[in-house]
């Protein structure tokens, strides 16, 4: 028998003692016959609380279409239009919008919950969720993740990564078969990071607006020197010749 704390109430005290005893012991199991149905009561009690509150939800999202006099006979499509206002039927989950990013190869995998070589950690994530186990090893000079997916008496898949790619991938099956595959099965072209979009300039649009006066250069804009003004020789004074005579008359 264990001895309950004096800081303890007398309920957890109680229920240490019940806990305690051997159920080979008389009296054990109406004990614990007792305090197994009162969690039941308690459960059910959260569930019906449960219900009430998801049947408060539903209550709240309803949508009510009023026509007059009649309801007319509408296509799945009608129906959409007339909902369109309030239900945005475009809109992709997050795995879908996910999906319109990748190659088409690696779309089919994700959702088959494949992984194939030359895939990168959040692909992985998308296709088998996060892994149960993880290990990090050492091949020489090279270290690499592990993450392993299921466990006996089912199929074993370990997943290895050098940095964010997939280098390898081995099965264990159920018969014992063991898959290895290392060969590249997918080519992933290099995302620009951060940076690179950082250095490369944008263009800005003719239109754009700004607040500056005409006239007036950006504070970054390097200075451009004044256009030099060509100022013409001075015409040299013309000096008066001589004045030829005249003959007489």
């Amino acid at each position: 028998m264990f001895a309950a704390d004096d800081g303890e109430d007398q309920g957890d005290e109680r229920d240490l003692e019940e806990r305690s005893d051997d159920p080979r012991q008389p009296g054990a199991q109406g004990a614990f016959g007792v305090q197994a149905r009162a969690r039941e009561q308690q459960r059910g009690e959260q569930v019906g609380e449960r219900q009430e509150l998801l049947g408060a939800v539903d209550r709240v999202g309803d949508v009510d279409l009023a026509f007059d006099r009649f309801v007319p006979e509408l296509s799945p499509q009608q129906l959409k239009d007339l909902l369109r206002p309030v239900f945005d039927f475009d809109s992709h989950s997050p795995v879908d919008a996910y999906l319109e990013t990748v190659p088409p190869k690696v779309k089919d995998a994700i959702k088959n919950h494949q992984v194939l070589v030359g895939m990168n950690r959040e692909m992985v994530l998308y296709s088998k969720g996060r892994p149960p186990k993880k290990d990090r090893e050492k091949d020489g000079n090279t270290e690499y993740e592990e993450w392993i997916y299921g466990e006996p008496p089912h199929d074993v898949d370990f997943v290895r990564f050098v940095g964010d790619e997939v280098i390898r991938v081995e099965t264990m099956k159920v018969d014992g078969e063991k898959v290895v595959r290392t060969e590249k099965e997918v080519n992933l072209e290099p995302q620009p990071t951060l940076a690179d979009k950082q250095e490369q300039p944008q263009p800005r649009p003719a239109n754009a607006p700004t607040l500056r006066r005409p006239g007036e250069e950006m504070p970054n804009a390097s200075p451009q020197a004044p256009n030099p003004k060509v100022i013409a020789p001075p015409t040299p004074p013309v000096s008066p010749g001589p004045t030829p005579n005249s003959g007489p008359n």
